[in-house]
């Protein structure tokens, strides 16, 4: 994977899923030294800015419309967007 850009954009994405914008900023700085002039470039950039907004938004103590905040299901460990009234895997109720 070191140089292929594409599984290094992929990283980012489920990073950012996961919540991790400092992980998913890395991989997308990757990505793009890699191939700067590359097909998905142009994506890529506008992605990395983006995570780059929401990372200088959160690090100001606000919230992000359509960024989640996760907690683990005591049940089964799963993760869980916070605000969830019951685990989508194992079905437990949240109090």
């Amino acid at each position: 994977m070191p140089s292929n850009a594409g599984a290094h954009a992929q990283l980012a994405e489920f990073l950012l899923e996961d919540g991790d914008i400092n992980g998913a900023i890395d991989e997308f700085r990757t990505a793009i030294g890699l191939t700067p002039q590359g097909p998905f470039a142009t994506e890529w950039k506008r992605k990395l800015k983006a995570a780059l907004e929401t990372q200088e938004i959160l690090g100001c103590g606000e919230k992000v419309t359509g960024f989640h905040e996760w907690r683990v299901c005591e049940k089964c460990q799963a993760k869980v967007v916070a605000g969830a009234k019951t685990c989508p895997q194992c079905g437990a109720t949240f109090k």
